[in-house]
């Protein structure tokens, strides 16, 4: 007996469509079909929507998987742009609730996969028998053709032929869709209510924006029509800022830990190792949105393991949001202003990271923020000015890296992203104005710019050998910069201002710096910085010695070595022993003389004990 995926058979779907095309026959008028041609096309709608609905494939998978054992319900809630008593309820009382629904999510939240749950539980649900299961048709608004509508796609479907009168005023063309003599909707409405049609409408923010109007005109007008047939739409949360009357809002809510779990234990090949690393690393706060954890997890699957440079992480996920999901999907986004293509919004949302980021102890921006960073940088994407809302609204609708947080506050969607983006702008700014409030108030994200730089030493030193630089962030500052540069891990080449650099980070934080040390090539810069700098013995005893510049390397940056540098008289005998530095001195009478050989000059003089 064939099945549809979970153990119903083939022929009790039949029976249900069976029982609603005989309910149609005692109570529809109108309709000049055919019973059994009737029946036959039901038929088809329910099944492929069934068919649709039994398996979910998301980006980089190479292979469906299966929409029951393989996805968890998720939870839903008030949106948080409408003030309204907040609530939390699950899918299954999601469909018990009455009249139409509208579902909100960002991007990657789940909308579409729900969808498919929900449609499968129409049918299949717990408490579905013959008198109250509701026969799911599902339709796609990605799929739709130009000047299809809601209702001539029902029509076609069933094989109902329509005609269109044109009307209205040249601004605004009116179009009268008729079958026969009577109104199509008041054709196709009998024949909904009357199977218990559950008319699943996916993905409003794919239907073109043109002739979005007309579109809500119809779902409110089907949906005031329909008494036993209901109507749930979904789309992106930043899209949908209208008024559908008699419709009940809801939002998905971010996954929780124990559907985090539960998701891993379902599709990680190595759930503990995937569950050890994710705690690692500073993109973790991603997996609250099940496209970012699946991802993840995809990579993690191939070589169990991680990208140890989150920068890669921020990079991929941005660029998914911004193109590649709605490139899967064959989805096209119209845009609203000129030039604003995926690689242009990205640098906007830079600019924006970039211009709020910094403000302390704050990750919502209010509308007042938005519009005095709007007013400085819209220019220079050709937007235009006093649009600060509109383009907002635009961006988290394409792009759910932005969104809503109240009826007149908006934050990023993850802090991880905020910060990259924000380090994006910075390092390819040559000039950073904002550089000196980050110092002082964000040096995390400091350290994700020098992740990102082109040349992360030159980055590095650039930031931390200026004394104003390093005044700016204090000790606190630098040891948020090196907790953080430590989870980014940049990839350095070897120069005497990179080794400088590391002595200065050595001279505050210690043994903090343990893990910059170990890299090989950060420990030879720092064995060439030494080759500048002679040893002054008189802090020798407390275990720490001090570094006095006598020569400056030369380069092309705008860089100056400090001159007197404290640090750890241990790691300069460790160092300068393994690469057979010839240190420089300075004796009682304060002359400089250099002294090499097998064992280190550090321990022949100051007796520190070095290996």
């Amino acid at each position: 007996m064939s099945t549809l995926g979970n153990g119903i058979a083939l022929e009790g779907v039949k029976a249900l469509i069976g029982f609603a095309v005989d309910r149609l026959k005692r109570t529809a008028s109108g309709t000049s079909h055919s019973e059994e041609a009737l029946r036959r096309k039901i038929e088809q709608a329910v099944f492929d929507t069934l068919q649709w609905s039994a398996a979910v494939q998301v980006f980089g998978m190479a292979a469906p998987r299966d929409i029951e054992t393989d996805t968890v319900p998720l939870r839903f809630g008030s949106p948080t742009r409408l003030p309204s008593t907040p609530r939390t309820i699950d899918e299954t009382e999601l469909l018990s609730e009455t009249g139409p629904l509208v579902i909100l999510g960002a991007p990657g939240a789940g909308k579409t996969t729900t969808v498919k749950r929900l449609a499968r539980l129409t049918v299949f649900g717990p408490s579905r028998g013959q008198a109250d299961a509701l026969l799911p048709w599902v339709l796609r608004f990605r799929e739709f053709k130009a000047k299809e509508t809601i209702l001539t796609r029902i029509a076609d479907v069933l094989g109902i032929p329509w005609t269109v009168q044109a009307g209205g005023a040249p601004h605004r063309r009116c179009y009268r869709y008729k079958s026969g003599e009577a109104l199509l909707v008041d054709v196709l409405t009998p024949i909904l209510d009357a199977t218990r049609c559950c008319l699943f409408l996916d993905g409003l923010d794919e239907f073109p924006t043109s002739s979005l109007d007309d579109v809500l005109d119809e779902i409110e007008e089907l949906s005031r029509k329909l008494c036993h047939g209901r109507i749930v739409l979904t789309t992106r949360a930043g899209h949908f800022s209208y008024n559908l009357e008699g419709f009940g809002i809801f939002q998905i809510h971010p996954i929780a830990p124990l559907q985090v779990d539960e998701i891993v234990r379902r599709w990680s090949a190595y759930p503990g190792d995937f569950k050890s690393a994710i705690r690692e690393v500073p993109y973790r706060d991603l997996i609250d949105r099940p496209l970012f954890l699946i991802q993840l997890i995809l990579i993690h699957n191939q070589d169990r393991t991680l990208p140890d440079q989150p920068s890669r992480v921020y990079k991929s996920m941005t660029r998914l949001l911004l193109q590649e999901w709605d490139r899967q999907n064959r989805t096209t986004r119209e845009t609203r202003y000129a030039h604003f293509e995926p690689e242009r919004k990205a640098d906007f949302l830079a600019a924006m990271a970039y211009a709020l980021t910094f403000l302390p102890t704050r990750k919502t921006f209010d509308t007042s923020d938005l519009e005095g960073v709007y007013g400085k940088i819209h220019r220079q994407f050709g937007l235009p000015a006093g649009e600060a809302k509109q383009v907002v609204e635009e961006l988290e609708t394409h792009t759910g890296i932005i969104q809503a947080s109240g009826a007149s506050s908006f934050e990023f969607a993850h802090l991880s992203l905020q910060e990259y983006l924000a380090a994006d702008h910075l390092v390819r700014s040559p000039y950073p104005e904002n550089l000196p409030k980050y110092l002082s108030d964000y040096p995390a994200v400091l350290s994700i710019a020098v992740a990102l730089s082109s040349d992360p030493s030159q980055w590095l030193s650039s930031l931390v050998l200026p004394s104003w630089n390093r005044a700016r962030l204090g000790r606190d500052g630098l040891a948020v910069f090196n907790e953080r540069l430590r989870l980014e891990r940049p990839y350095f080449r070897e120069t005497p201002f990179l080794g400088t650099a590391v002595w200065l980070l050595d001279e505050s934080l210690g043994r903090d710096i343990d893990w910059l040390v170990s890299d090989p090539v950060v420990e030879e810069a720092m064995a060439h910085a030494l080759t500048y700098y002679a040893v002054d013995p008189i802090e020798a005893r407390s275990g720490r010695v001090r570094l006095t510049s006598f020569a400056t390397p030369s380069s092309t940056l705008n860089l100056a070595l400090p001159e007197s540098i404290g640090v750890s008289g241990s790691r300069v005998a460790v160092i300068a022993k393994k690469h057979n530095v010839p240190l420089a001195y300075y004796g009682p009478d304060g002359r400089r003389f250099t002294r090499a050989g097998e064992a280190s000059p550090l321990k022949w003089l100051f007796n520190l004990g070095g290996p």
